[in-house]
Parts: C-alpha cells; structure tokens; sequence
C-alpha cells in the first residue's frame, strides 16, 4: 500500500491508495491536522472518488474542524515547572543536577512520583538531550503497561502475537500487520488514561477479524469492548502532544 495518487477536489486534497482486494471505497479523515486518505479498488474512476468525496464533503468539514481546533501543547523546552502528561495525569517536570560525579556510564536519572517527573543530569545537558532521556523513560513504561497487559488480550481473542512495537507516530494510535500478527502501538498512549490503552488494544485485536473499519468492525469491538465510544472521545478531548520528528 506505498503506491499511491493525489487527488484534489475543491478544497480537499486525498492520498488515494488502490487496493486489489477491496470492494467499497474509504475515506478516512487523519489526526492530528485532518489530512485525507483514500481507500478505493484497484481501477477506481478519479471520477468516483471526487463524487464520494462531495458526499461526504459536511462530514469531512466537521471532523478536520475539530482535530484543527484541539488543543496542543507547545513546544517544550525540558525544563524545570513544565507539565507532561503520564497516564492521563499532569506531572510537573523538576529538572536537577547531579551534586557528585556519578559513574561515568550513569548519563541521567527519572523518577516519576505522583503529580511530578524528577529528572537528574549532568549540568549542561542539551535540551535535545533531555528529551531523548524522558522520551525513553516514558517508552519503557509504555512497553511494561503493555507487557502486563497482554496475556489478558491474547486469552480474551485466542489470538498470540509475534511482537508488539512501540513507536512515535503522527498519524495513528495503533496499526496491527495481521499477517505477521504484529502490533504497533503510539508512544504517546503513555501520556493518556489507561482507559485509552485498553481501548486500542482492543480495537488492533479486532483487527484480526475484521480489517475494516465497518459495521461488522463495530459490532465486533462493542461485544468485546462496550464502552468504546467513551474512550475513543476521551482520547480526542485531551490536549495533543506538540509533534516533533
């Protein structure tokens, strides 16, 4: 699915990708901005993709209007009295500095302790720095939440993964490879309510059964997981992460 065409109609710009397998055509509206992404089969018309467009063209307007006027936060300088978001909770960010020359393999310390994330390092440490050490903090206990959490899901859908990844991605919360029975997982899940874990979780299983985002999708995730919706509009609510690559 790398291939793909751009279509513009009127104020909308598609990456339109062609798939062999597929019957219907998708439109699917991305966070953060609202970017569009066509899913059509192979030998669609331009002609029909520009028509379901304008159908849904109300739609569209609505949901990039609201990913457009979410709240992000600015970008963070790592410094002491900001505030980053740990399981859905504000933590103060405390930056200090080592007082006695540690070992010469100890490049920085994290503890994150309720309602504050205290970070030791060397003085001088570039700002660049200091976010890999709590970017990667926070990715470590993203990945042990996970790993906790996992057996319950494989039980749950009889279904036993290869491996799970964590990554930091702009567009998705999770994405699943249902041939390799791969899960990937946004790292930013780590910064809101364990509710939101659990909802992607489920909706990557589902995956398994359904690879659309249809109605069957839909009936398959509310008998596994019913209160979905909440936590699918819990997610949008919060405020987003300021992306950097």
């Amino acid at each position: 699915m790398n291939n793909h065409k751009i279509i513009t109609v009127g104020e909308f710009v598609l990456k339109v990708f062609e798939r062999s397998r597929q019957k219907h055509m998708y439109i699917r509206v991305m966070p953060p901005n609202g970017d569009l992404i066509a899913s059509v089969p192979s030998g669609t018309p331009d002609n029909a993709i520009r028509d379901l467009v304008l159908s849904k063209a109300v739609k569209i307007i609505k949901i990039q209007d609201k990913f457009r006027s979410q709240y992000r936060q600015s970008r963070r300088e790592y410094v002491s009295g900001e505030t980053f978001y740990y399981w859905g909770v504000p933590h103060m960010l405390q930056v200090n500095y080592f007082t006695e020359q540690p070992s010469k393999f100890i490049k920085h310390k994290i503890e994150i302790v309720p309602n504050k994330i205290i970070m030791r390092v060397h003085e001088g440490t570039s700002r660049d720095r200091r976010r890999t050490f709590l970017t990667e903090h926070l990715r470590f206990e993203l990945d042990e939440m996970v790993r906790l959490l996992l057996p319950e899901y494989e039980r749950k859908f009889a279904i036993k993964l290869n491996r799970f990844m964590v990554r930091n991605m702009k567009t998705r919360w999770g994405s699943c490879n249902i041939r390799e029975r791969n899960i990937m997982l946004n790292l930013q899940l780590v910064t809101k309510p364990l509710i939101c874990l659990e909802f992607v979780l489920h909706h990557e299983f589902v995956h398994f059964f359904e690879r659309l985002h249809n109605n069957r999708f839909k009936r398959i995730l509310s008998a596994y997981y019913p209160n979905w919706r909440e936590a699918d509009q819990l997610m949008q609510s919060m405020p987003l992460e300021c992306w950097e690559k």
